[in-house]
């Protein structure tokens, strides 16, 4: 367009120059007319190229126009996604104080359900006897079961108190069953209570004591809550000599004695000295040696001194 510029500016002055020497009559008015078309063609060009530049600057401003719009709904949606991760964001944080809030619920629900209807044991163990069933109401206290230590057995006891003032703690005892299986089995003293337990009446002396006999190795036999004997070996000796109890005559007087089988197979009256005295054999320290035969009372017949006697031969096993 510039070049169109400079060609119009040259014909103008040239049809000025020409005008000038047609009027001086060098030239003639044909070439002027020539000269003025040229100029008019040159002007008409020109108007075609700034009609063409301006559509041409139209057309680049529309398209600068729709790339702005385009590129302002660009970032229209930008900014909306980042909204909406924002959002989505948000939305998480809550979902998980949410979440959160929900599990402490749950475990504080949980620890007040355990607290009100679960009953934890104090230890460990087996289950020896259920007290209560389902649908019973129970009240504060109530025994629900009882549980054991399958590797500790105890035996409860209750001692008279004139026994218990004999018992202490570590002394040997045996335990003896009741029933159709019988066993023996070793234990020891653990516990004595210091405080006795008052009968019906009110009457201390009369009352019992509190005592506990553990095994020294559970027996896995003996049925819990059964009934069993126990010995208590409140004083033992060895290698002493001794009979069975039933051939201590006046035992319990001051002046016990013995029935004693003589070579001629006869009795005689040998007072002892008695030294421990248990359920299954007696201690004589004098009057008494070993070898000696001793005799004891028929059910249905007394001894007197100088009666003749037939030992009785003990039966073959």
């Amino acid at each position: 367009m510039q070049e169109e510029k400079i060609e119009l500016v040259a014909l103008q002055e040239e049809l000025v120059s020409t005008r000038q020497l047609v009027e001086q009559g060098y030239i003639a008015e044909l070439e002027l007319r020539s000269q003025e078309k040229a100029v008019r063609q040159a002007e008409a060009n020109l108007r075609d190229q700034e009609n063409q530049i301006q559509q041409t600057e139209l057309d680049i401003e529309n398209q600068r126009l729709q790339r702005q719009k385009e590129l302002n709904q660009l970032i229209d949606q930008v900014s909306q996604r980042q909204i909406n991760l924002e959002n989505a964001r948000n939305a998480i944080a809550i979902a998980q104080q949410d979440l959160e809030e929900a599990r402490l619920n749950l475990y504080e629900t949980q620890e007040e359900y355990e607290k009100n209807s679960l009953i934890r044991a104090t230890t460990q163990g087996r289950v020896l006897d259920i007290n209560v069933a389902p649908g019973d109401v129970l009240q504060q206290g109530d025994v629900l079961l009882t549980i054991g230590n399958p590797q500790r057995e105890e035996v409860e006891l209750e001692l008279p108190t004139l026994q218990a003032a004999l018992i202490e703690v570590n002394q040997p005892a045996k335990i003896n069953t009741i029933g159709f299986i019988s066993g023996t089995y070793e234990g020891r003293v653990t516990e004595i209570s210091q405080v006795a337990d008052t009968d019906s009446s009110g009457n201390s002396d009369q009352g019992t004591v509190k005592a506990l006999v553990v095994l020294n190795e559970p027996s896995r036999e003996i049925i819990p809550g059964s009934q069993v004997s126990v010995e208590i070996i409140v004083e033992q000796v060895k290698d002493v000599l001794s009979v069975p109890p039933q051939f201590i005559q006046n035992q319990d007087s001051d002046e016990p004695f013995v029935w004693v089988v003589n070579e001629a197979q006869q009795i005689e009256k040998r007072p002892v000295e008695l030294g421990v005295v248990g359920d299954e054999a007696t201690e004589i320290k004098s009057g008494l040696e070993n070898g000696e035969t001793v005799a004891s009372s028929p059910v249905d017949q007394s001894l007197e001194p100088g009666m003749t006697i037939t030992p009785i031969e003990p039966s073959p096993q």
